[in-house]
């Protein structure tokens, strides 16, 4: 019987169907998903209407892949007689893709920030002077568009990719916090279990 306000458990045998992965004008623009808002603007949204979960992004893999160099890490360090980091694990959890993106988009956002205020001083010089030259005063007008765009662009874009790998950290880290804690859990429950059977035979 299903939870109230909640959702049905998928099937194990159940396959979710496949999908392109969007580009980068569709991550921009949010159209990737803009099905989803028409479908839930009309009535409200049922388990089907969701997009599937890539394989990447699943709890499971994530707490699994961050496990593994867990334990790559404390065999590593054991060898140098060192004590392990986890902050270097969640560091190699991280794509390094992705993370050259993010960098690029740091580099052109402080880019456009510089830039902005060097085109307007250029506009208003030109504005002040007496030779006025009117295709530079254009061009940088363009630029400053151009640049004002790039800059809410590169932000938005730099902002949504750190919030995705956020939770990712964040679900793997929980992942292992929780198998810890049911393993703890667990070996309790035999601790007092044995221990009771102990002190019942005498």
């Amino acid at each position: 019987m299903p939870v109230k306000g909640g959702y049905d458990k998928l099937l194990n045998n159940q396959e979710e169907p496949s999908r392109e992965k969007p580009g980068l004008m569709s991550l921009l623009s949010f159209h990737w998903i803009s099905e989803t808002f028409k479908t839930g603007n009309c009535r409200p949204l049922e388990k089907s209407d969701l997009l599937p979960n890539d394989d990447d992004n699943k709890t499971k893999a994530l707490t699994e892949k961050l496990q593994t160099l867990w334990h790559d890490e404390k065999e590593m360090r054991q060898k140098c007689g060192k004590k392990p980091r986890l902050w270097i694990c969640t560091w190699k959890l991280l794509p390094f893709k992705e993370i050259f993106t993010t960098v690029i988009l740091n580099m052109a956002d402080i880019i456009c920030r510089v830039l902005r205020p060097l085109l307007l001083g250029i506009i208003l010089s030109n504005l002040t002077s007496q030779n006025q030259d009117k295709t530079i005063m254009y061009a940088c007008a363009v630029l400053l568009g151009v640049t004002s765009l790039g800059r809410s662009l590169a932000t938005h874009l730099r902002c949504w990719i750190a919030e995705k790998h956020g939770a990712k950290l964040c679900c793997a880290l929980k992942g292992i916090m929780y198998a810890k804690v049911s393993i703890s859990f667990i070996y309790c429950i035999f601790s007092r279990a044995k221990f009771s059977g102990r002190t019942t035979n005498f």
